[in-house]
């Protein structure tokens, strides 16, 4: 550094110092490069490095790894604006607890959403993560809180037969009568599933094999798009092939294989080129 090195990454595709003392968990390190800036030199394109150092006590998880996520906290380190916050990451991951109260002695918001509208809570929830439940529950969460679809994590527990979930939201206040916006309620859902051992946990005096018709819960993923990057020279190169199997092929033949229609890929992604 004193003879002028380079503190950001060498190039758009590696990795830069404070990236790598992040992942070998060299907390003094990190502490050394955010203070001469390294933080400001990190490229908004690839995933923040807080990010990645949360997910990283996940993979290895050691006292290190903690104390360099908590040097990044401590210098105010912010995720991206196209990845999820900290505490989110952590509860999908699934982290040490540990790491969630570390975030959220940091100033992370117990009520923060992933980027579908579902609370934290929720999102630990439906994994069945009762411990990350509680710790949620002890800073202050909005137990009830719904996701978009009117739904709260005692809901979704209940659907998923997570006893000790359901427990600690029980306990923790979560109410019971709420209600979704398709019309379910926590009791209703235990119904449905003829969970009778939820139903008695929920208040009721008599269960039985009911049918009752429920609205489950459906996740469906639609992609918006597709975005390649790469280098633009072996980009060209893999367009260059697909050209020549498209003179190969010819037209029809092209078209009988893949079902689309035999446009050079040079005009199908002129943005690779």
């Amino acid at each position: 550094m004193d003879a002028g090195a380079h503190i950001g990454p060498a190039g758009p595709f590696l990795a830069s110092p404070l990236r790598v003392a992040v992942i070998e968990a060299h907390a003094d390190v990190v502490r050394f490069l955010v203070a001469r800036g390294a933080l400001a030199a990190e490229p908004a394109t690839r995933s923040s490095v807080l990010t990645e150092a949360v997910s990283f006590t996940a993979f290895r998880p050691t006292p290190a790894a903690l104390a360099a996520l908590r040097v990044l906290l401590e210098a105010g380190a912010a995720p991206g604006p196209s990845v999820e916050a900290p505490l989110v990451t952590a509860v999908m991951q699934p982290v040490a607890l540990a790491v969630l109260r570390l975030l959220l002695a940091h100033g992370a918001d117990a009520n923060q959403r992933r980027s579908d509208a579902a609370p934290a809570i929720v999102v630990a929830a439906r994994r069945g993560d009762h411990a990350a439940v509680d710790v949620l529950l002890q800073a202050g969460v909005d137990v009830d809180a719904r996701d978009a679809w009117g739904r709260t994590a005692l809901m979704h527990a209940v659907e998923r037969n997570e006893k000790r979930v359901i427990t600690g939201l029980l306990l923790g206040g979560a109410d019971v009568d709420a209600v979704s916006a398709d019309g379910m309620t926590a009791l209703r859902l235990a119904r449905g599933w003829q969970r009778q051992n939820v139903q008695f946990m929920l208040g009721e005096r008599h269960v039985g094999l009911d049918d009752v018709p429920i609205t489950r819960t459906v996740v469906r993923a639609v992609p918006i798009g597709v975005r390649l990057t790469g280098d633009p020279q072996m980009l060209r190169l893999l367009a260059n092939a697909m050209n020549i199997a498209l003179d190969d092929l010819g037209d029809d033949e092209w078209n009988t294989r893949t079902g689309t229609d035999a446009d050079p890929p040079d005009r199908q992604c002129p943005r690779m080129l």
